[in-house]
């Protein structure tokens, strides 16, 4: 009899040796991570999917909510990494990572009204170069469900009448004004225009000229680049002139491709996107795959059309190339075409002299560097005056323009925005913006911004 209990003690030792093996979790493992029981055989199937992801080697893991509320249950944290991911409304999604090499397994367990109602195990391999295979799993491989690309997009066309609540409180109602007259006659093929500006005691041709071309340039950056207007000898007898730099059917084409470049960045914002989620679709847009030009800023002898065309916004946009005024200009021309308040500023610091945008959200103004995030960064998005005149840059808070004018920044304190700059690096941040549940993702899931205006 005693021989028949060690035999069978054996047996259900081995067995359990088995068990635990099959599933890739040690004996230790199972010891501080245990199953939930096991639903009953009435447990409905899992309804999901697992997509690996070639480029980085992850895995999401995607659950539909009408069975009820997923989570993961039991894995080996030795092996892997698991965390939340973000996805559209009805699914709950899990990004899977490496940790280290061998077996592991994953469970999850899905529960409603306080019954677990189903349950789905994923057997892993994780190889010495820390590629995940699936060796085997409850569910099926699939694309995982994603709503990163706009569902709706909204309706949109290039207005250049549109300006903005920051332009005018810095230039006044009248050169904006002066601005769109200018502009409206250039689109018409025109070389001259009466202005009305306002303070006509005091009033410098030069100076006008200068502030007026810093507005047109954010509202239509086309006319820097095909039209020649020298603040130095473009104002006389109440009127300012300029020459086009080309012929009119080329300049026409010069205005479509601008457009239509224009288009295909709007064509990255939902109708449902928040103010914020524009404002971080079309920094993305617009610094991703754009580089700094330094040929033309360690070059002398530039050519007239090198001085209109590298330092615009028309640059940037077109070409994805230039310098800070470009990008801020553009930047602010894209927020404001947007529906974003928003402006350019510049600065020095002990080492430079550099430009950079300002926008408002939500009633809060905030500075915005494109230039410094070129390549798909956000380290410099959303910056406080703080920022500004500390870490990012040290830029002196005195010297302070929007065109010629001085200003102040003493309301640029809101800190919504710091997450990004604690966490983030320079470089390409990873950027993906969910529509439907309005969450940037950045870094692989490892950082989530919540992008609801208000928030």
């Amino acid at each position: 009899m005693k021989t028949r209990f060690i035999t069978m003690t054996i047996a259900v030792l081995l067995i359990s040796s088995f068990i635990l093996s099959a599933c890739g979790v040690s004996a230790e493992h199972s010891a501080q991570t245990s199953f939930a029981p096991n639903p009953s055989a009435t447990a409905e199937t899992p309804q999901g999917g697992y997509e690996l992801h070639a480029e980085d080697g992850c895995i999401t893991v995607f659950f539909r909510l009408t069975q009820g509320l997923w989570e993961p249950d039991a894995y080996d944290r030795d092996i892997i990494g698991l965390t939340p991911a973000v996805g559209p409304e009805g699914f709950t999604l899990f990004r899977i990572s490496a940790a280290s090499p061998g077996t592991a397994a994953v469970k999850f367990r899905c529960t409603k009204d306080g019954a677990v109602t189903s349950t789905c195990v994923l057997e892993l391999f994780v190889s010495e170069a820390f590629a995940i295979e699936v060796t085997k799993a409850d569910i099926a491989p699939g694309q995982a469900p994603d709503d990163t690309s706009p569902s709706r997009p909204i309706s949109f066309a290039v207005d250049y009448n549109r300006t903005s609540a920051l332009l005018n409180d810095v230039f006044g109602a009248g050169i904006i004004a002066d601005a769109q007259s200018v502009i409206a006659a250039f689109l018409r093929g025109e070389t001259s225009v009466k202005i009305h500006p306002e303070d006509t005691e005091n009033f410098n041709g030069y100076v006008y000229v200068n502030n007026l071309c810093a507005v047109i340039e954010c509202i239509c950056p086309p006319f820097a680049v095909l039209a020649d207007m020298n603040p130095l000898r473009a104002y006389r007898d109440g009127a300012v002139y300029w020459n086009y730099t080309d012929s009119s059917d080329r300049t026409s084409e010069a205005i479509a491709a601008f457009e239509n470049r224009v288009l295909e960045i709007m064509s990255c914002i939902d109708s449902n996107d928040s103010q914020t989620a524009k404002a971080m679709l079309l920094y993305n847009a617009l610094t991703l795959n754009s580089v700094y030009d330094y040929d033309y800023i360690n070059a002398s002898g530039h050519t007239a059309e090198q001085d209109r065309l590298v330092p615009s916004a028309y640059n940037a946009i077109v070409n994805g190339s230039g310098i800070c005024t470009s990008f801020s200009s553009a930047y602010a021309f894209l927020c404001i075409q947007a529906g974003i308040d928003a402006a350019c500023v510049s600065g020095t610091s002990p080492e430079m002299m550099h430009q950079w945008s300002v926008i408002r959200l939500n009633g809060e103004k905030y500075f915005c560097d494109a230039t410094w995030d070129l390549g798909g960064g956000f380290r410099y998005f959303g910056l406080t005056a703080a920022d500004r005149f500390g870490w990012a840059g040290s830029f002196d808070p005195d010297d302070l323009r929007c065109g010629v004018f001085k200003i102040s920044a003493d309301d640029i304190t809101n800190t919504g925005f710091c997450s990004l700059h604690d966490a983030l690096e320079e470089g390409n941040a990873d950027f993906r913006l969910h529509h439907t549940v309005q969450k940037a993702e950045f870094c692989g899931g490892r950082l989530i911004f919540d992008c609801k205006d208000g928030q």
